[in-house]
Order: C-alpha cells, then structure tokens, then sequence
C-alpha cells in the first residue's frame, strides 16, 4: 500500500493533471532555513584531547527569482536564482576545566536549481506539485570566527573555487487566481553532492599547548517555502492575439 501511494505521488493518474501547459511564468520566493537532524543537517561534533567544539546549524535563509516553463498538462521545467545564507553556532569547550565560549558563522552563496515538475489537481483551482533536480552552487568566500574570549579560532576553506552541485527535491501545495497569480506553499530538501567546506576550530590553552580539531561542512538544509508567480496567458494564446493583430 505505502508503495502504491509513493508511486502515485510521484507518477500521478494523466486523467486528473491539468497543469501551465505552454506557459512561461515569471515568480519570487522566500525560503527559511530551518535545522534538522534528520538527513545529516543536524549538529557536529569534533575533539583533539583538551579540545571539544559542537557545530550546530542555526535559522538562515533564501530568496529569489523563479521562471516556470510548462511542456504538458503535467509536466514543467523550473529555474531561477537565489540567494542564500546558511547560519551555524559554535560552542568550544575545554575538556579539562570545564570552560566554555560560543561563536558563530554564516556561509553565503548563490544558487541556481534546475528541476521538473509534476502535477496533482486536487480541486478546481488547488494543485500539488512534487519536483527533483539538481542545483548549481557559487559560494562567496572562506569564513572564519573567533569565540568570545579569542582563544577559540575557527576557519572554514571551501572545497571549489567555482561551482559546485546539490540534489534537490521539493513538494508542495499551489493556488491558482484567475487574474491574481499563483500561491505556492510547500517544502524543499537541499543536499550537496559533497561537503562544502574543509574546517577546523583551534584552540590555543596557554603558550605551549595548541590543540586543532578538524571536521567537513556538509551543507545539507531544509527549508519551508512560500512563493508567489505573476499571472501570465498561455503562449500559444499570446501567439494568436499577435496574429490577429
């Protein structure tokens, strides 16, 4: 039964579909970022002796442009770019006193998600949506923090200098106006292909003693998504009107 279900959620009936067949449709978003430990994008934790750190992903953000382009009744393409800002907490502890200090980073790139789209219509004007693709990455910079008390010091290299990918997936609910545009509500699954940054946290306990524990960003986020698209007439309807004009 569980399969059944799967199967139609991602293949679903052609009889009940009725998506943007032949439309180009122009929206905007805004996704948060919220932390999860399901799916690796939960808390890290790293050591070397006297050193502990925890690495904890924190709320963070995304918004953007988004072009649709629909091919059937069930099936569009969708593309964009966005901007994103990852947020991460630091907590260092010294292992032997008990002593404590926390920080705090963000990493931001730049994104462009490629991904098809297929359609449920659910009611005259509700639709579902469940998508896949891939997301092309472009990250500002290496980042580095220190803790409270400046003995603490943290670094994070990126792992490209240009473009790097991540597998999406994205499910949601959609309401279409006449005249008003389209309501999009659901969620997405982000998951870089490999870990975004190569970092460590070093820790440096008087002048003879420096500890470095080291550890791999993956990147990986879920988000709530809300976006809105323009409404726009078919293609082949904007086509006609031109001829007769």
């Amino acid at each position: 039964m569980k399969r059944l279900i799967l199967i139609l959620l991602i293949f679903p009936p052609f009889g009940i579909l009725k998506a943007q067949e032949r439309m180009l449709t122009l929206g905007i978003q805004y996704k948060p970022i919220f932390a999860s430990r399901f799916f690796g994008a939960g808390e890290i934790i790293t050591k070397d002796d006297a050193l502990e750190a925890s690495i904890t992903p924190t709320w963070g953000h995304s918004y953007g442009m988004i072009i649709r382009r629909g091919f059937t009744k069930m099936i569009s393409y969708e593309g964009g770019i966005s901007y994103v800002k990852r947020r991460y907490a630091i907590n260092c502890t010294d292992v032997d006193s008990g002593f404590s200090s926390p920080s705090d980073f963000s990493l931001v790139s730049y994104e462009i998600p490629n991904q098809m789209l297929i359609y449920i219509q659910l009611g005259e004007r509700l639709y579902m949506n469940t998508a896949f693709g891939i997301s092309l990455i472009a990250f500002a910079s290496d980042v580095q923090s220190f803790a409270t008390d400046r003995r603490f010091y943290h670094f994070s290299k990126l792992t490209t200098n240009f473009l790097s990918a991540a597998l999406i997936a994205n499910v949601g609910f959609e309401y279409r106006t006449k005249k008003s545009g389209f309501f999009y509500f659901g969620a997405s699954f982000h998951n870089p292909v490999k870990d975004i940054t190569r970092s460590y946290i070093e820790y440096s306990k008087d002048n003879f003693s420096t500890y470095r524990a080291d550890f791999g960003l993956r990147g990986t986020y879920l988000t709530l998504d809300f976006r809105y698209f323009f409404h726009e007439a078919p293609i082949r309807e904007q086509k006609n009107r031109t001829k007769k004009k």
